[in-house]
């Protein structure tokens, strides 16, 4: 989410990771290819805290769906999120990025149909406010190393 006032902000964008749906490797929608949010509305859902912006996010594309996610578990902490999902209770949405560490003879992991939601990080700091030295050069790096494209090999 950008800031609402951009002439008082200035940001630099480094991560668009779609998210993916986790279930356990049994799980019946484990053999899909890709998923839709509407084959989602009898799931019990494990979600990050309300206090997430990915938690509106989730709930806002449900909607759009056609329904209210039954959400058994809010939370903060994505090892419970994972337990939960592996102890067959629920089903989850994380970043690809967690999702290629997972182990696959537990948890599968299936990307969405369009439209996605996506974790998007960013740096974002007032314009209008004194900035230090350091801050400068730690922004340029960040600018330099870690919002380059991978070189190709």
């Amino acid at each position: 989410c950008c800031p609402v006032n951009n002439e008082q902000y200035d940001s630099i964008h480094f991560s668009k990771d779609p998210l993916m749906i986790v279930t356990h490797a049994d799980h019946p929608l484990s053999r899909c290819e890709r998923i839709n949010f509407e084959s989602l509305a009898h799931e019990s859902f494990v979600l990050y805290r309300q206090d997430f912006s990915l938690y509106d996010q989730i709930i806002r594309r449900c909607n759009l769906a056609g329904f209210q996610p039954k959400v058994i578990v809010e939370t903060s902490q994505r090892e419970l999120m994972l337990q939960l999902v592996a102890n067959k209770m629920g089903i989850t949405l994380l970043p690809g990025n967690i999702c290629r560490e997972l182990d696959p003879n537990v948890l599968a992991s299936i990307p969405f149909d369009d439209p996605q939601i996506f974790l998007e990080l960013s740096l974002i700091w007032n314009s209008k406010r004194y900035l230090s030295y350091a801050t400068h050069l730690w922004l340029k790096f960040v600018q330099e190393h870690i919002t380059s494209p991978p070189e190709s090999a």
